[in-house]
């Protein structure tokens, strides 16, 4: 309970409880014309009621097989359902445990959703640092959940309360449109014993840091299609997602490193070096595996040399780009001869 009641946001204005909870008023309808706007009732998303669902008790009574010490009483023999519930628009609501992006062409908020291969340091900086636009560098782009924005006022009471720094749990289901497709959970660091702008700062890093990280993949995931096939095309899923294993533990290592600007380079330097290094121990990885059949060991060395070569050639570049790595290297040098 004290877990959960960390994650309840601070009411702004009373409220009573038909107000807080949708099952203490009659059910809403809207039969889809036009769909119901729960609007005034805020508090409803953290119940969410998009499909109305009640349970349907029998006359038979009996003990309940979830929990035998309930008293014996009427036992739920089905549930029916109502479609057209309470529409949750972006615009209007945001939920408090959902962080956000802006969608620049619509100009609104959508809730970002688990994506396949599950939660990992790629999406540490928009659930914990509130990181800068990967392309822009617009911190506006993208933002924590509500919940996790207002724990940081409340940070020095949650560490003395629970006597560790505390994790934050992410979870969610992988959806395509209406089918659940993958539950996914995991516990991520957090940044709730830095300073505001200290946290910003590591955020910041954190952002480009990531962005190098998804340059690098695709660059491995590439090379290593082009020499599967002619064609270029194969199941790059699992090379992308070995490399964001084999990544992480030195993500968090190089951000928990990063208490100061000055640092930036040298974290950028090192990090760069440690993706060329893991893209080419993966890329001689995957590409000593069995070859596809009926492609002769040649034909397969050839497409593998010239992938390789070409990764060689574009990677270094790519990533000085992500990283801002040139211009870093001109202003350290700049700073140099101005305190000379």
């Amino acid at each position: 309970f004290e877990k959960l009641w960390c994650n309840v946001l601070c009411a702004t204005e009373s409220h009573d409880l038909k107000t807080a909870f949708p099952w203490c008023k009659p059910t809403l309808v809207s039969d889809g014309k036009p769909p119901l706007l729960a609007q005034g009732i805020e508090l409803w998303n953290y119940w969410a009621t998009p499909r109305r669902i009640r349970f349907m008790k029998s006359v038979v009574q009996g003990e309940c097989r979830l929990d035998p010490r309930l008293p014996v009483g009427p036992l739920i023999s089905g549930y029916c359902t109502r479609n057209y519930g309470a529409n949750y628009p972006s615009d209007s609501f945001n939920h408090p445990f959902s962080p956000y992006y802006y969608v620049k062409k619509d100009a609104t908020w959508l809730p970002l959703h688990p994506k396949s291969g599950g939660f990992g340091y790629r999406d540490w900086p928009t659930f914990a640092a509130t990181p800068a636009n990967e392309k822009t560098g617009d911190a506006e782009s993208r933002r924590m959940a509500n919940v996790f924005e207002l724990s940081s006022d409340r940070r020095d009471t949650m560490r003395q309360h629970f006597a560790v720094q505390p994790d934050m749990w992410v979870f969610g289901f992988e959806m395509d449109n209406m089918k659940a497709l993958a539950w996914h959970e995991a516990l991520l660091p957090t940044l709730l014993d830095l300073a505001p702008t200290t946290a910003l700062q590591v955020g910041a890093i954190a952002g480009q840091l990531v962005l190098a990280a998804e340059v690098a993949a695709n660059q491995l995931a590439g090379a290593v299609r082009k020499s599967q096939s002619d064609s270029g095309k194969s199941d790059s899923a699992p090379v992308r997602q070995r490399f964001f294993d084999d990544t992480e533990a030195s993500f968090y290592r190089h951000i928990f490193a990063a208490r100061g600007e000055s640092e930036t380079v040298r974290i950028k330097r090192a990090w760069a070096q440690e993706l060329t290094y893991t893209v080419h121990k993966l890329f001689e990885q995957f590409t000593q595996a069995t070859a596809p059949e009926g492609d002769s060991r040649l034909a397969r060395a050839e497409r593998t040399s010239k992938a390789e070569g070409e990764l060689r050639r574009h990677l270094s570049k790519a990533l000085n780009v992500a990283l801002e790595l040139r211009h870093e290297i001109r202003n350290e040098h700049a700073s140099r001869k101005e305190t000379q």
